[in-house]
């Protein structure tokens, strides 16, 4: 009995969670950064550092997740 296999549907379903399990850790380092930077007064440049960093990571992941998908998938 012979299995058709669909490497394009694994590749969605890995990049899926890698884009998940990105943005859970970013988000735990914006909360952790908010906790223990509480009062201080330039606080604000290091969350929109850190919400830049995190929109910048999950651009490049999708851009990948793109180009991967052009190779590997049917057209």
């Amino acid at each position: 009995m012979n299995f058709v296999t669909f490497p394009c549907l694994e590749l969605q379903i890995g990049m899926k969670k890698l884009i998940l399990i990105n943005a859970i850790i970013w988000a735990f380092m914006i909360l952790l950064s908010a906790w223990l930077f509480k009062g201080d007064e330039n606080y604000q440049y290091l969350f929109g550092a850190l919400v830049i960093g995190a929109g910048l990571m999950n651009a490049l992941i999708y851009g990948e997740r793109r180009k991967d998908k052009a190779r590997n998938c049917l057209k």
